[in-house]
């Protein structure tokens, strides 16, 4: 995957994340919108009550009274008259009250005041120095006086600033949280999938470089090792010539297994289809390599069930794949070993399994994770498209194809192929 683009699992979170971030806003700020509005209608109900008792009466023109009704409520308490002629106040004057006594008298204010009926309430919030709600009444004795009930909510205002912020941070907390969630779901969930798109990439690379190496390399070869194998029947009684020969030989063999793999990556996925026993297709290869396991002192132990399930394959397709994973074990017994091959039924019948065992050096745990990735190979001379071959050739017939440790010491490459529903 370039570099340029962003990961799969950063492709997923920022969008999420961004939509985290206006939910979480919209939320955040709806909340602190209704509660300001429950807070305001709480006080404009308090002083819309305190307003509706002092103004049925005389009591607004009782000094004594409003400051009783003050210590109740919290609230000041003006009478005026509408030239704004203080009646009784619970507002001592000075310096400090003039913008209240002023703003609330103001007339402007009061003639609209004025012109309410009687005993019909009028609601203001304005500054008075300082936030405050004003509720405005007539008196229903004296129709030229009005009480003005003055709520500080200077304090109101502050809580709401300060559960704003609160909020706000609440709001920022879980937004945090959702994102590091985010990140990690997503990373766990899309791990795969950015593998699967890196070994995509990887294949497709391989699958243009095969084609290019088929059509570069293919022909020039098979002449290089005409024009070799000509010149050692000619000079058939010259010994260090005919070691030089098998040499160049041998050379020739391993560029030939290269290029065969590099085409085998490049074949379409056609499949020639035979219903048949798996076995027939393990006893052909390792009687083809019997004479090379048996030069590198390798002893072969097999095991073949044979009341199997009869599966579909392309029988060219999978004995390649047999003989690559065979050679794989071979290479890996560097110094001679035993080779156990076993098939078996699995699935209650529904599959079959091959295992080919070697007792050799193992697999490097740094690669472990990545043997059927193009290009990682066990091998010092390896090209690491062997067992992608395999994988691809195995999982094209429906099957799968797995490496794990053998005991006490090498590896096993096990490999389940599905029993054909016709013959099972």
């Amino acid at each position: 995957m370039s570099e340029g683009r962003l990961r799969l699992h950063h492709r997923i979170a920022i969008p999420f994340a961004l939509l985290a971030l206006l939910a979480t806003s919209v939320a955040a700020l709806v909340a602190v919108s209704a509660i300001s509005r429950t807070l305001q209608a709480r006080v404009e109900t308090q002083v819309l009550n305190t307003s509706a008792v002092v103004g049925q009466s005389d009591f607004a023109l009782n000094a004594a009274i409003l400051r009783s009704a003050k210590a109740i409520t919290g609230a000041d308490i003006m009478t005026f008259t509408a030239d704004g002629g203080i009646v009784a106040t619970t507002v001592e004057r000075g310096p400090s009250t003039q913008p209240l006594i002023a703003a609330v008298t103001a007339p402007n204010v009061t003639r609209t005041a004025m012109a309410s009926a009687a005993g019909t309430p009028m609601v203001r919030t304005m500054d008075c120095g300082k936030p405050c709600l004003v509720v405005y009444r007539r008196l229903t004795t004296r129709p030229d006086t009005l009480v003005a009930i003055v709520a500080d909510t200077s304090e109101m205002a502050a809580a709401t600033r300060q559960l704003v912020v609160t909020v706000l941070l609440g709001a920022g907390f879980s937004l945090a949280v959702m994102i590091i969630l985010g990140q990690v779901i997503t990373r766990r969930v899309t791990a795969p999938i950015d593998e699967a798109l890196m070994r995509s990439e990887k294949l497709a690379l391989a699958g243009l470089m095969a084609a290019r190496v088929a059509h570069d390399i293919r022909n020039p070869l098979s002449s290089i090792k005409m024009q070799t194998q000509l010149v050692g029947a000619r000079l058939r009684g010259d010994a260090e010539t005919q070691a030089q020969v098998a040499a160049v030989l041998r050379d020739i063999q391993q560029v030939e297994t290269v290029v065969k793999d590099l085409i085998e990556l490049a074949r379409p996925g056609e499949l020639r289809w035979r219903a048949m026993p798996l076995n027939d297709v393990v006893r052909d290869v390792l009687s083809q390599l019997a004479p090379q396991l048996t030069y590198r002192k390798i002893v072969v132990e097999a095991h073949l069930v044979e009341a199997l399930p009869v599966v579909e394959i392309d029988p060219e397709r999978f004995r390649q794949v047999l003989i690559n994973i065979v050679g794989n074990a071979a290479d890996a017994m560097t110094t001679g070993g035993t080779l156990r091959v076993t098939t078996r039924p699995g699935g209650g019948g529904s599959t079959v399994v091959l295992d080919v065992c070697d007792d050799g050096v193992g697999i490097d745990p740094a690669i472990r994770a990545r043997v059927f990735d193009p290009f990682v190979s066990t091998k010092r001379d390896g090209v690491g498209l062997g067992l992608v071959n395999a994988k691809a050739v195995v999982e094209s017939h429906g099957g799968s194809i797995e490496l794990f440790a053998a005991e006490p010491k090498g590896t096993c490459a096990r490999i389940t192929m599905p029993a054909s529903p016709s013959h099972g």
